[in-house]
Order: C-alpha cells, then sequence, then structure tokens
C-alpha cells in the first residue's frame, strides 16, 4: 500500500485503529521497501548488484553502499538512477530510524566482472 507515492500516517483511518507497536513496524517496513524499490528502479534487477550498510561506531550514521552489477558484455552498469531514487527516500528512512543516511556507489568486486561474462 505505502511502497510508493504517500507514506504511511498514523493519523489515517488505517493506521489508527492499529496498536503503536504494529504501526512502528508498519512505517519500518514502509521504509525499507521503499529503499528497496527505488534500488530497482528500471527493474532490470541486475542494475545493482549488492548493498552493504556501514555504520559508525556510535551508530548515528550509516552509509549505504550500492555496488553496480555487470551485464553480460562485461560493462558496468549505470546506477545513477537508482542512487537518485534511493537519495528521494533517506529523508523518511532517517526519520524512521532517528540516524542520518547517505548512499554510494561502490566498487564491483574482484571477479564480478570476469564471472559475469559470457564469452561466446
Amino acid at each position: 500500500l505505502y511502497h510508493r507515492k504517500k507514506y504511511p500516517s498514523p493519523k489515517k483511518t488505517m493506521m489508527s485503529g492499529l496498536p503503536k507497536e504494529v504501526q512502528d513496524r508498519v512505517m519500518l517496513m514502509t521504509a525499507i521497501l521503499r529503499v528497496c524499490v527505488a534500488l530497482d528502479r528500471r527493474n532490470t534487477a541486475a542494475a545493482v548488484e549488492s548493498i552493504q550498510v556501514l555504520q559508525d561506531e556510535e551508530g548515528e550514521t550509516c552509509v549505504l553502499v550500492a555496488c553496480p552489477g555487470v551485464d553480460c558484455d562485461g560493462a558496468i552498469n549505470d546506477i545513477s538512477f537508482e542512487l537518485w531514487a534511493v537519495r528521494q527516500e533517506l529523508p523518511f528512512l532517517k526519520k524512521i530510524l532517528k540516524r542520518a543516511f547517505s548512499v554510494v556507489e561502490g566498487d564491483v568486486h574482484p571477479g564480478e566482472a570476469k564471472d559475469s561474462y559470457v564469452s561466446s
């Protein structure tokens, strides 16, 4: 229901009937789902190969490192659109988890390009 467009609101009829604990879970799941949808913005299921979450020692700041996938020709996917889409969702994630988030593009892991390449 909330994976696109409007965010859930505890004041709306559907949410207001739920216990506070359940409302909190719905809000958290919505924030995570929206980031996941943004990572697959072009519906290719291959643009982003993996995500790592790095956190500072105090747990106040998190960085999402999105590593691009490699296409069948061995070219590294351009994930700039996915990164833009994730950045649109980070304020809601920050609000729910009460910590700062950012997203950066990581490197292709060694061997991925070679393993993903299909020779003819």
